[in-house]
């Protein structure tokens, strides 16, 4: 499914800061993918904090990892902050595709959930 602006309510906003709620048939996975919020680009802000409830009984708490240039990233709830972007894996004399695809696969990962900038 897709992001509908209707489902996405704020629950409290003070000091620049905004706790949204949205309510969602789609899994928490889908709604913490790339480009889920970006129709939300013009309302949410890098630190505000999303509470998602999903499919089922799913629930979540989510932060507003980084919102350029209408794309809107968001992660679960951390301790850390954001690191620069990594490259993909690529180069070197001996090619490993399944390594490549494995180390490419843990990047994409930690940009999802935002981690690292994408």
């Amino acid at each position: 499914m897709a992001f509908k602006s209707a489902n996405l309510s704020v629950l409290a906003y003070a000091n620049g800061f905004t706790f949204w709620h949205y309510k969602s048939a789609d899994a928490n996975g889908d709604m913490t993918g790339a480009g889920y919020f970006n129709a939300a680009a013009d309302l949410l802000r890098p630190g505000d904090i999303v509470a998602l409830n999903g499919a089922g009984d799913s629930a979540a708490l989510v932060r507003v990892s980084s919102n350029r240039n209408g794309r809107v990233s968001v992660g679960f709830t951390t301790d850390w902050e954001t690191q620069s972007a990594v490259d993909e894996a690529a180069g070197g004399d001996t090619v490993d595709a399944e390594a490549r695809a494995a180390v490419n696969a843990v990047i994409a990962a930690l940009e999802r959930v935002g981690v690292l900038a994408a």
